[in-house]
């Protein structure tokens, strides 16, 4: 496990859980944090690069600009879609790997978190699933650890353990 990337994933929660989960009549510049009811992320070892796209069938409706080795959507507010893909980007010892593409469920009684990254950060016990084919982990053995992780115990309120 990658020391660095580790307490800057605790840094990110911090900011979420202290600054993003105020109540919701309150104006805050982490609201983004909280819109259409879900947030995905992505992350990569440092060397690494990836970013996402959010697509309605065939349709774009959100994308994250290339930034490192951490991704995440959405960036503005949503129309509700009851079905989503997260198309994954990565770009991995010199060549950006296939995309890949997770499918999920958006709900409206729950707040959704769908997360790659090497450990479950939000603790719901689950071994995540493997989205990296055998040839891709064969190109970039550092993403043998990362997971898909997909929560939705949270209440609709974004954050309220």
């Amino acid at each position: 496990m990658n020391l660095i990337t580790f307490f800057k994933s605790l840094l990110f929660i911090s900011f979420f859980v202290l600054e993003a989960c105020d109540p919701p009549d309150i104006d805050h510049a982490y609201d983004y944090l909280c819109y259409s009811n879900f947030r995905c992320t992505a992350f990569v070892p440092e060397q690494d690069s990836v970013w996402l796209e959010l697509y309605s069938g065939d349709s774009l409706i959100d994308k994250d600009s290339l930034t490192y080795y951490y991704s995440s959507l959405p960036n503005k507010e949503l129309e509700f879609r009851e079905r989503l893909t997260l198309r994954i980007h990565v770009f991995c010892n010199g060549e950006w790997l296939d995309d890949i593409d997770y499918e999920f469920e958006n709900r409206t009684d729950k707040y959704t978190r769908v997360d790659l990254d090497y450990f479950d950060i939000w603790h719901t016990d689950s071994s995540g699933v493997q989205i990296f084919t055998d040839e891709q982990i064969a190109k970039c053995p550092e993403l043998t650890e990362y997971r898909i992780f997909v929560n939705t115990e949270h209440p609709p309120s974004c954050f309220d353990p």
